[in-house]
């Protein structure tokens, strides 16, 4: 995949794909599931070759990403950088379309598996809320211990 996505340069030469397998609920697609393809010149087309159909995937989802949270009133001058998580985020080609795409720095963590790692402050958070006044630990509390 990252060799295909480099094959095509950012911005994709004008091509641009909108990929949703199920139902993606906006203002702007409604309650709309399919894909559509549209070349340089915003002529629809059944498909792209192999590099542009990578990116246009990437830059797509990532533009709808953008779009979402503009609408809801991300400003994107404001945004400084970017920290991506999860498995995805250990992919330099995946984070360069990201970074491309809101025009800022993205930074990772040390651990890229961040579901487990919210999980384990969660629980830590709910054992210190059993022993806490009133039966609450504040979030801030467990990140102030820094550790587990």
């Amino acid at each position: 995949m990252a060799k295909m996505c480099a094959q095509s340069p950012v911005g994709n030469n004008g091509a641009i794909g909108f990929y949703y397998q199920s139902p993606e609920r906006s203002d702007e697609t409604g309650d709309k599931s399919g894909v559509w393809r549209f070349d340089a010149a915003g002529k629809p087309v059944d498909s792209f070759e192999g590099p542009t159909e990578v990116r246009a995937v990437l830059e797509g989802k990532f533009l709808a990403m953008r779009s979402f949270a503009q609408g809801i009133g991300m400003d994107p001058k404001e945004v400084k950088r970017i920290i991506a998580t999860g498995g995805a985020s250990t992919n330099k080609s995946i984070l360069q379309v990201l970074s491309d795409v809101f025009g800022v720095p993205v930074c990772t963590l040390e651990q890229s598996d961040s579901a487990s790692l919210g999980a384990a402050l969660r629980a830590c958070q709910g054992h210190l809320s059993l022993s806490a006044p009133g039966g609450f630990a504040p979030f801030s509390e467990v990140l102030a211990r820094g550790k587990i």
